[in-house]
């Protein structure tokens, strides 16, 4: 499997970005909680779109792209 640059990877890195994104999933529900009880319009709290984006692109390189 090519890694980096072209150099050849010794892990699989499927399981790395299912971290990464189950993580920043995780952020995102934690952000989107607090605004709800905050009484704060949730796009005041903007973070969590782009924990989202992240979560998703890193879902998508680990399990659609393969």
């Amino acid at each position: 499997m090519p890694g980096i640059r072209g150099a050849d990877c010794m892990f699989d890195q499927t399981p790395l970005f299912g971290f990464i994104g189950v993580n920043y999933l995780f952020f995102t529900v934690v952000q989107v909680l607090i605004a709800l009880r905050a009484q704060i319009s949730l796009f005041k709290m903007f973070q969590w779109i782009f924990w989202l984006l992240v979560s998703i692109f890193s879902f998508l390189g680990a399990y659609a792209v393969n």
